[in-house]
């Protein structure tokens, strides 16, 4: 128990801190300043890519499939995992409540 929720807010800071550095392009563009990303930040479009190859989506049909067997793509695939299997939990006691409530 501990292990997901610990899990869940380290993905839950993750995506917040990306939002942040969207809305912080978007806002640099709106101003008319050189909106490049610094070493620290992250190329979005090369995240949005890797996020979409790990859903399951796939933005290149032709490419061949990348093989990734660095610790960080085992440990993304066991955020999926837990996340999928939190969320089908919720969903489940959900469908518990509307059942017991008719």
């Amino acid at each position: 128990g501990g292990a997901v929720l610990k899990l869940v807010t380290r993905v839950k800071r993750l995506e917040g801190l990306l939002q942040q550095r969207k809305w912080r392009l978007v806002l640099s563009d709106s101003e008319g300043e050189d909106a490049t990303t610094s070493e620290q930040e992250f190329d979005l479009a090369a995240l949005h890519t890797l996020a979409s190859v790990t859903l399951g989506d796939d933005p290149f049909a032709t490419a061949a499939p990348m093989v990734d067997d660095s610790p960080f793509a085992d440990l993304l695939s066991e955020q999926e995992r837990v996340l999928k299997n939190l969320h089908d939990s919720q969903l489940g006691e959900e469908l518990a409540k509307k059942i017991q409530a008719k």
